[in-house]
Order: C-alpha cells, then sequence, then structure tokens
C-alpha cells in the first residue's frame, strides 16, 4: 500500500504536500536518533569489554578428537544415517 501512494505524491497540492515531507523528516530524525544511541550504547560497550589474549599456537586438528574423525561424509555409517532419514 505505502508503494502505491508514492506515484500520487506529485498530485499533491503545496499545504499538503508539505505536510508530506516534513512528516518524512520527522520521521528521519527519530530514525537518525534512534541508529545514533544504538551506535553510542555498542561503543560504549565494546570499551568495557575484557580483553582476551590471542593463542600463539596453532592447532592443526582444529579441535577434532580421532573419534570425530571416523565419522566423514565418506563413512558407511555417515551413509546409513541419512539414507534412513527419508527425506521427501
Amino acid at each position: 500500500m505505502t508503494y502505491a501512494i508514492i506515484p500520487k505524491l506529485a498530485s499533491l497540492t503545496e499545504p499538503l504536500i508539505g505536510q508530506v515531507w516534513a512528516t518524512f523528516a520527522d520521521f528521519l530524525k527519530v530514525l537518525l536518533e534512534a541508529m545514533i544511541v544504538v551506535a553510542s550504547v555498542s561503543l560504549l560497550s565494546t570499551l568495557v569489554m575484557k580483553e582476551l589474549p590471542l593463542q600463539e599456537v596453532a592447532d592443526v586438528d582444529w579441535g577434532l578428537s580421532e573419534k570425530s574423525h571416523e565419522m566423514s561424509y565418506a563413512s558407511p555409517n555417515f551413509i546409513t544415517i541419512i539414507t534412513s532419514l527419508k527425506i521427501t
């Protein structure tokens, strides 16, 4: 419905089109103020965050154990599980 009104805005008379522009400007002002509040709260929350040190050693296994290596996409157990789901 809102998009259907847009072409009709050109045919509005002067006092009414001024009110439409004023209402739109008021909406943008409220939207900008809300965005400033959200950005300010986000910035303040980053200032009080605890800094954690980064790891200096790379984990070549990416934290995976031997058990999780057994279940790969090509393993028979995985294929049995997938085929038993019967997804339609």
